[in-house]
């Protein structure tokens, strides 16, 4: 039940995530949806990192529990 309950909740954490991901890397910070300041450029690559250091934790948290079975 546990090994579920992880493998659930590590995919739909990710979902969104990678959604969010591809929004801010090939859509804004690639200027196609229009050019960003110095300030929009800084909080957009913030917010970037920020989705990348959760989708490692949430990839970890996967692995280590496919690791543990």
């Amino acid at each position: 039940v546990k090994e579920t309950y992880v493998t659930t909740l590590t995919h739909d954490l990710r979902t969104p995530l990678l959604a969010q991901e591809m929004v801010l890397g090939n859509l804004l910070l690639t200027e196609k949806a229009g050019t960003l300041t110095k300030e929009q450029r800084k909080l957009l690559n913030g917010a970037s990192q920020s989705v990348k250091d959760l989708l490692e934790i949430v990839n970890t948290t996967l692995l280590f529990y496919q690791l543990e079975s």
